[in-house]
């Protein structure tokens, strides 16, 4: 199959890839992905109101928890008991399930008073940049497996006139962007104090990069489903890539 062939696969798939991994990311699937952020505290105070049958004052560790209403953790209490378990699948389902039905809300509300592009915009901004799973070795050693959605848009001003033909009075009317697709393999290590040492490789899918024309400097917006007519299409091809470099993080 030829790079050209693969780049039209993935622009048409790519949606669905995208809403794949969302769904991925955030459930954890197979004990995959650790718990973050405030996933941990939910958890533990929605346990607690279970253990203690009181769904009324919230408790952390035998204490009053009066950070945050009751009420998300009574979602995540009915999630629980409808799955008949308490893991990370369970945890996270009332999270995902209100973020689909909010999409999909969006798109319904823009595309009826709107129109389709605007109702795409508004679920396509829902997607994640960039989401990985993390296998920890050893507290040095963590290997990473994910994706990154990576995008930049320059407006090209023309001041020395380098653009003539075809491109003869819209000198000022130009605009790069450029979006990709990366699928990647890290892995991370301690070598010393806060400085790590990280290598990178991966398959980059350059979904465009191309030049728009933007009449009297008007911006619009291409996402993934535009069709608007392009200025120039490149045709670029889609490389592995590797990368290593040395980081400093904080504790």
């Amino acid at each position: 199959m030829t790079s050209s062939k693969l780049s039209d696969l993935l622009k048409k798939y790519l949606p669905y890839i995208a809403l794949f991994l969302l769904v991925v990311c955030i459930l954890g699937f197979n004990h995959l992905l650790e718990l973050r952020a405030a996933e941990g505290r939910r958890a533990i105070v929605t346990f607690e109101m279970m253990q203690n049958n009181n769904w009324i004052v919230p408790y952390q560790y035998g204490y009053p928890y009066y950070n945050k209403p009751p009420f998300y953790n009574w979602v995540i209490g009915s999630s629980f008991i409808l799955f008949g378990t308490i893991n990370e699948f369970a945890l996270r389902f009332p999270g995902v399930l209100s973020l689909l039905l909010t999409a999909f809300l969006i798109y319904s509300i823009g595309k009826n008073y709107l129109n389709n592009h605007v109702a795409l915009l508004g679920t396509e901004i829902l997607f994640p940049a960039r989401g990985h799973l993390r296998y920890t070795l050893n507290p040095r050693n963590m290997i990473f497996v994910g994706f990154e959605l990576e995008g930049n848009s320059y407006r090209v001003g023309n001041q020395n006139s380098a653009f003539l033909d075809p491109f003869d009075g819209k000198k000022d009317e130009l605009e790069i962007r450029r979006s990709e697709l990366r699928f990647r393999f890290i892995y991370e290590r301690q070598l010393i104090g806060f400085f790590w040492l990280s290598a990178q490789a991966g398959y980059r899918v350059n979904y465009s990069y191309n030049i728009d024309e933007v009449p009297n400097g008007t911006d619009f917006y291409r996402g993934f489903f535009g069709d608007q007519p392009l200025a120039v299409q490149n045709t670029l091809g889609n490389p592995f890539y590797f990368n290593v470099s040395i980081n400093l993080v904080s504790p």
